[in-house]
Order: C-alpha cells, then structure tokens, then sequence
C-alpha cells in the first residue's frame, strides 16, 4: 500500500474564541465563529502530524509481522524551487 499526502498548505490546528461559545449558540440557534485561528503544516484540510499517525502505525504493524501488507509513505512535494522531490518513508 502507498499513501501519498502534502505537506505544503497551512490547515487549521487550533481555534481560540474571546468569549464561551456555547452560551451564545444555545440563546441564538445560531454558529459562533472563533476569533483566531493557529495554522500549522498540511494539505489546506488536514494537519501532517494527523495524517502520519495511522501510517505509521500500519509501518510498524508490518515490520513487527501483525499484518502482511506492506505500507510506504511518500510525502508529494509540489512547491520547491528547483528540482521535483518526492521524500519516502519505508
């Protein structure tokens, strides 16, 4: 199995409010946006960290004889200056 993911877009990863929004949700039926958003690395949807973990799990599983299917990770590179690179985690 190859799972291909990016790393090359901010996604969000935490969400801070100025005031407890579930008080004004449950007065107003209505959402309550947050205030500031923290971005870290990712596909623009889903945080690289996030994504790795089950991989790497499945990686493990196979080295340690628990499954039978062979797993790599290759990270897509689509903006770097100069040459195309692809970065696989066997």
């Amino acid at each position: 199995m190859i799972i291909v993911y990016a790393a090359h877009k901010m996604a969000p990863f935490q969400f801070e409010y100025n005031k407890q929004p579930k008080p004004i949700v449950d007065s107003t039926d209505d959402f309550y946006f947050q205030n500031h958003i923290t971005n870290d690395i990712g596909d623009s949807t889903v945080l690289a960290s996030q994504f790795m973990a089950p991989v790497i799990k499945w990686i493990y599983e196979h080295h340690h004889g628990l499954t039978n299917i062979p797993t790599k990770l290759v990270e897509y590179c689509s903006q770097y200056n100069g040459d195309a690179v692809c970065i696989i985690y066997l």
